[in-house]
């Protein structure tokens, strides 16, 4: 899910879904449940930031926040601390009419979706000698320097400005795996898109949730190694699962995700709406969530 954006599921009464930045922007108003996907672990302290940010917004409207953790373990945590929260993984919302398997030839035998940013642990791929790197720096709009913030990653190609969601999916349909390398995040939302457009991926093990739709037809975990990290690849170009069959899979997991999800909140939404009903207005469209995309600032 985009940051800062809240997804309006109901107008009346007013139900909004959302991750990062959407507890804070919320102004003041009239009463509101949010049902908020955290962006990363979250860990017991990040459990009392979040009660904070709930009670501060609770003071601006009357608002219930139900949280919708990313693993069982954050339900635990969440819970401990006060909290109203189910498990429900962020990586449900994936467009699946936006990532797709294209037919290409193959340029790549890794693909990296990471930021610059250190927990991203991108030191970890030097020794791969087939990558592309798709990433950004915080503050930049274009720019940035890849090998010269990493120099051993020399050999790794790189974009030097964003690149729109169809430049994207072609990156993805010309490589053979992706890759996932943080010790700690949330669910990772690239994950969900290399998946749906077939490729398998090389994870290290983490906290945050993103192996929760894992499969061992297109997921391969690893010791947070640079040779384990070419082994997995090598062994994913010798062998390679059938791209039509990851997508497959990993849809049918995240459909079961959100029936689960349906099934929980569209009665909040309109106890006359059926679970069918609700899920093709959330995710029926090409777009998916993101056609209800709305800013949070604006809700009132």
């Amino acid at each position: 899910m985009r940051s800062k954006s809240a997804y309006v599921l109901s107008q009346s009464p007013l139900v909004v879904a959302g991750s990062f930045g959407l507890i804070d922007d919320l102004p003041t108003g009239g009463p509101v449940t949010v049902l908020y996907h955290p962006p990363w672990w979250l860990h017991p302290v990040g459990v009392l930031r979040i009660r904070k940010k709930i009670q501060a917004l609770q003071r601006r409207r009357p608002a219930r926040v139900i949280i919708c953790a990313n693993s069982i373990e954050e339900v635990w945590f969440a819970r401990a601390g006060g909290l109203t929260a189910y498990l429900h993984n962020q990586n449900i919302h994936a467009r699946e009419g936006v990532f797709y398997p294209e037919e290409a030839s193959m340029r790549y035998d890794a693909v990296y979706a990471a930021s610059m940013e250190a927990y991203k642990r991108l030191f970890l791929t030097q020794s791969l000698e087939s990558i592309f790197v798709l990433t950004y720096k915080s503050g930049f709009s274009s720019g940035w320097d890849l090998h010269k913030e990493y120099p051993a990653l020399k050999k790794a190609e790189y974009n030097r400005e964003f690149w729109g969601e169809a430049a994207v999916r072609s990156l993805y349909s010309s490589s053979r795996c992706g890759l996932a390398l943080s010790r700690i995040e949330g669910a990772m939302w690239a994950t969900a898109e290399y998946l749906l457009c077939g490729l398998p991926v090389v994870s290290t093990r983490n906290f945050g949730g993103r192996n929760h739709f894992r499969n061992p037809l297109y997921w391969r975990e690893i010791a947070a190694d640079a040779k384990a990290v070419v082994c997995a690849v090598d062994a994913l170009k010798t062998s390679p699962p059938d791209r039509g069959e990851v997508r497959r899979v990993f849809l049918t997991k995240i459909k079961s995700g959100r029936e689960h999800f349906a099934r929980s909140f569209a009665p909040l939404c309109d106890p006359k709406e059926n679970f069918d009903a609700f899920s093709e207005r959330v995710w029926g469209s090409a777009q998916g969530i993101a056609s209800l995309r709305s800013n949070p600032s604006e809700i009132a």
